[in-house]
């Protein structure tokens, strides 16, 4: 039922490890094949570690990533399996036992027309600023308890407006995935987003569109930990400090084109201005930060 895809790149031994094992002990006893795609320069000091580990999860397949970017690697990964849904886990993250049992569940329930689902998590968030200062929190993602409220033909404008849906917590269905253009592969952030957009559609432009599902159940536990631009761990290049947020700059960027129009295009005909109101300007997806 499910091809699971877990891109890693100069992932800790210990984080990876966690990951793993959390993937072996799903309660869900259904088709899963594992496919983790490893970008990790061989010189790079994690690469041994994550040799070793190799070894403690066989049954796994293990792939070398042939380009750069978390993007191109999950487009790889996803090519090479078979199962109609396919379930995303970073490297970092860990799923609780009954995350996928409880994907599979909703996944029987749903309509043809739903393409992605989700259950919420908990998040770990430990940054450190530019002047040192740690701010740490632990919270709720990937819960929209208004996910109800949606506009039954809009649902991908609420990703590309509003609503982040980490990857960890995610399945979707690979049909209609092969229908998209996939992850956009020169970009590192807001990838995620652009996909869940196209996976939707628009009906402004789109004669078919499809629907999402989220669960308030908590399945995923995702763990931020240091500044990202100063770990050295950039999924395009090793870069560091001003040039990574160069970078990120750019990226950003390029995600504005991605959404070229945003929040100025006209209310379609079929959605009453106050509805348009509330999708592109006061959403109806609450603050899942502060859950």
């Amino acid at each position: 039922m499910f091809d699971v895809v877990i891109p890693i790149y100069r992932i800790r031994g210990e984080l990876l490890e966690k990951c793993l094992e959390s993937v072996s002990r799903q309660t869900f006893s259904g088709p899963t094949q594992v496919w983790i795609i490893d970008g990790t320069p061989t010189s790079a000091s994690e690469a041994e570690d994550i040799n070793d580990i190799k070894e403690f999860f066989p049954e796994f397949n293990w792939i070398r990533q042939t380009g750069t970017g978390v993007s191109q690697a999950r487009n790889q990964a996803i090519a090479l399996g078979t199962q109609p849904w396919v379930a995303f886990l970073d490297g970092d993250d860990w799923w609780y036992p009954e995350h996928l049992e409880e994907l599979a569940i909703s996944i029987a329930n749903l309509d043809s027309d739903h393409v992605m689902v989700w259950n919420a998590g908990d998040v770990d968030v430990s940054m450190t600023s530019s002047k040192g200062n740690v701010y740490q929190s632990r919270r709720a993602f990937n819960w929209f308890p208004n996910l109800s409220d949606w506009h039954p033909r809009y649902h991908g404008l609420y990703f590309k407006y509003h609503a982040m849906v980490f990857p960890s917590s995610v399945a979707i269905k690979r049909q209609r995935f092969e229908q998209t253009q996939g992850f956009p592969e020169q970009l590192f952030a807001g990838e995620d987003q652009i996909l869940w957009y196209r996976l939707c559609g628009d009906p402004r432009s789109d004669d078919q569109v499809y629907r999402v599902y989220g669960n308030d159940y908590v399945g995923a536990y995702r763990l931020q930990e240091d500044n990202y631009f100063n770990k050295g761990q950039n999924p395009l290049q090793d870069l560091w400090g001003s040039e990574a947020e160069q970078r990120f700059a750019d990226n950003l960027t390029q995600m504005e084109e991605h959404f070229s129009g945003f929040n100025t295009e006209p209310c379609p005909s079929d959605v009453t201005s106050q509805e348009w109101d509330l999708l592109t300007t006061n959403s109806l997806v609450v603050d899942h930060w502060n859950a």
